[in-house]
């Protein structure tokens, strides 16, 4: 089974998506979403090349959809690292990503 491992800035990204679902929906709806999400991330770790290729953010960078969020990863020897998870509002936030890589 490959691996997945969150950067420090995607685990502050989940952080935040957290605090903000339970803030807005309460604490059954923000399981509800992370849960769907966490599962979707195991998904891509055992299918990686599901994501589209955003090679132009960053070299082998690739990112697939979740609800109202993108995740942002790299396929790499140990596994799949998650770069970033942002709300679509902000996915062309190339600055986000670029300091993430």
């Amino acid at each position: 089974m490959r691996t997945v491992k969150f950067t420090r800035n995607a685990r502050q990204d989940l952080i935040s998506i957290i605090d903000y679902s339970v803030l807005t929906w309460g604490d059954a709806q923000a399981a509800k979403y992370i849960d769907g999400l966490e599962k979707l991330v195991l998904t891509l770790a055992q299918s990686p090349l599901l994501g589209r290729d955003c090679s132009d953010l960053g070299k082998g960078l690739l990112a697939f959809p979740y609800e109202k969020h993108q995740i942002y990863y790299l396929v790499q020897a140990h596994g799949t690292s998650i770069v970033r998870v942002l709300h679509s509002n902000m996915e062309s936030n190339k600055k986000a990503l670029s300091q993430a890589l």
